[in-house]
């Protein structure tokens, strides 16, 4: 039976691979068996490997993939290197034994071979500050002027209908613009845009950030008294995700979410810009990784698809969810309290934890809270560690998996809320 490509599900061919190795005047014939696949650019050695055999950090491993032969595999990137010796590469130094097994076949079946890309170049990848994006839509805003009607007609809809967005996501409908004025950083406002001079639309533009330190409400105090006359329409833009949107919607900003934003790029697929695919392109990404939760294993969850799981799990619950950074590098978090008690749950991503603050519960003893806790009947089993570390938030308890899954072996979201929710 023919073994099938993980990749393009083509066929994987037994072929042999030579290598010509010459140590002290002595030449040698390395020989390899090897699947390659008729269809596209994957191949494995062939045998009981491919083994992870040692690793420098937490995304490169060193994939031993013959008798000899071993491929530094970087899992963060996704590119795999030529296979070359095992003992020269170790003997480079820097590699430690493994500490946990890996998935090396899925692994390397999702890597491309260095030098290699299946993608064309794109700006936003490159620029992924929120200066681009500030940029951008301003590019594309300027568009729906009324003298560039006939100079790209399918810009200016684009921009015309982008404007109207912006509008609509006040409950206000679009004006027949025979002015419009955008400036960029305008009293440290993103995007500051004049309709008419009826309008003015305040931009705060945000990429992977949150808003901060009040900085909406004093737009809003600017913008108030700066245009009196104006009718002011604030605007939080938002590529990607976070938890809430509270103190947002109190500064009197509309998020205008990616999917709204999505919808925004479907209606103008046909605008042909390059400019403008790429971005679309870059949005659409953002999406495809938020989604991943839902089609593929939490093994290989990247932080967009946990914020996608933590998304719908606020849905079926109460929590919120952020980056949780820490002295190991930091994970996405997800946390609650529980009504009644002195404790809260964390998820560390794939792990549940019972957690507690130290500064508002000080007289608290933590072992023997940890103690009775562990003893309470709850669907999920908790474990106390062997030692409680000192510190703010402390972990009273755990459990390494909570996970509920449905019968396609993907994450059953709503069947997991269920479970997090009656833990007491």
């Amino acid at each position: 039976m023919n073994k099938i490509c993980p990749k393009c599900n083509g066929n994987l061919i037994e072929t042999v691979i030579e290598d010509l190795h010459i140590e002290n005047e002595q030449t040698t014939v390395q020989t390899d068996e090897v699947l390659k696949c008729e269809n596209c650019d994957y191949s494995i050695m062939n045998g009981s490997f491919p083994m992870v055999i040692a690793v420098r950090d937490e995304n490169t491993l060193l994939v031993q993939v013959s008798q000899t032969h071993a491929q530094i595999l970087d899992i963060r990137d996704k590119v795999v290197f030529p296979a070359m010796y095992a003992d020269a590469i170790l003997s480079k130094g820097y590699w430690e034994e493994p500490e946990r097994n890996y998935n090396v076949e899925t692994l390397l079946a999702e890597a491309r071979p260095a030098g290699f890309s299946e993608e064309k170049p794109n700006i936003f990848k490159f620029a992924t500050g929120e200066l681009t994006q500030d940029a951008f839509l301003k590019w594309l805003l300027s568009w729906a002027h009324p003298d560039f009607q006939y100079t790209e007609p399918t810009l200016h809809a684009a921009g015309k209908d982008l404007l109207g967005e912006l509008f609509n996501l006040h409950g206000v409908p679009l004006p027949y613009v025979h002015d419009l004025r955008i400036e960029l950083q305008h009293k440290k406002i993103d995007l500051l845009i004049k309709v008419n001079d009826q309008y003015v639309i305040l931009i705060e533009d945000k990429t992977f950030t949150s808003n901060h330190s009040d900085q909406l409400v004093k737009y809003m105090t600017y913008a108030s008294e700066a245009f009196s006359d104006y009718t002011i329409l604030p605007v939080y833009f938002k590529i990607a995700d976070q938890s809430h949107y509270k103190s947002v919607t109190a500064a009197g900003f509309k998020p205008f979410r990616r999917t709204r934003l999505l919808n925004f790029l479907h209606r103008h697929q046909q605008v042909g810009h390059p400019l403008f695919e790429d971005y679309a392109s870059y949005i659409n990404e953002i999406e495809d990784k938020v989604q991943a939760y839902r089609t593929t294993s939490p093994a290989t969850w990247s932080g967009e698809a946990w914020q996608g799981f933590y998304q719908e799990l606020q849905q079926h619950m109460s929590g919120n969810w952020g980056y949780v950074p820490n002295a190991r590098g930091g994970f996405w978090g997800f946390w609650w309290g529980v009504e009644g008690s002195d404790h809260y749950y964390l998820l560390e991503q794939d792990k549940l934890r019972a957690k507690m603050n130290t500064k508002s519960y000080p007289d608290i003893n933590p072992e023997e809270y940890a103690v009775k806790l562990v003893k309470n009947e709850l669907p999920i089993t908790l474990k106390k560690p062997n030692t409680i570390r000192k510190g703010k938030d402390i972990t009273l308890a755990g459990n390494e998996r909570y996970l509920e899954f449905d019968d396609q072996g993907m994450v059953d979201v709503k069947r997991t809320a269920e479970v997090l929710s009656a833990m007491k």
